[in-house]
């Protein structure tokens, strides 16, 4: 009898302490958001890199010729995951020799949704923080919609975390929202 209430005991704690696990959603997960742009966020961020690849190839080519002095670069570019780790030096060991190596590169930056982001303005974050930060007056909206109007919109879905709602309600009227910059 002790045995199957020590069994039970364990079993009730074991529920518990899983229980207590928050779910990872794309919504809890590290992204690396550049400048002073906050939301919305396409969830597909995650998984793949849809800036255009001839954006891509412009910033390898100042990251390859930050050396040269006949190009003038006004931002030092990194290679970053979502986690931010710099992934420069590992991913550019060896210059491209050609538009086919190159294009290797840009297409392993895309599908590995890693980031070329200027080294000095951005920012390891998650959407959840971005949300709650928005509902707290954090951040500023373009255009200068009422914040209220936003708020009383969404009450269920961010009382039920649901992020997703209101990010797709931000992309839906066209709504994008940003860090105020820093005196």
């Amino acid at each position: 009898m002790k045995r199957i209430r020590t069994l039970t005991l364990l079993l009730f704690l074991l529920l518990l302490i899983s229980g207590c696990k928050k779910e990872e959603t794309p919504y809890t997960k590290n992204i690396v958001l550049e400048g002073s742009h906050s939301l919305p966020v396409y969830e597909s961020i995650l998984t793949y890199n849809s800036e255009p690849p001839e954006e891509l190839r412009a910033k390898l080519f100042a990251i390859f010729n930050k050396e040269n002095a006949t190009f003038n670069f006004d931002k030092d570019y990194i290679i970053v995951d979502h986690n931010g780790k710099d992934l420069t030096e590992e991913l550019t060991m060896d210059e491209p020799e050609n538009f086919s190596d190159m294009q290797a590169l840009v297409m392993k930056i895309k599908e590995n949704a890693y980031q070329i982001v200027d080294s000095e303005n951005y920012r390891v974050t998650t959407l959840e923080k971005e949300m709650k930060a928005l509902y707290q007056g954090k951040r500023r909206l373009f255009p200068g919609n009422s914040l209220r109007k936003i708020l009383e919109d969404n009450k269920e879905a961010y009382r039920d975390e649901d992020y997703g709602a209101i990010n797709v309600y931000l992309i839906q009227n066209k709504i994008t929202v940003y860090m105020p910059l820093e005196p």
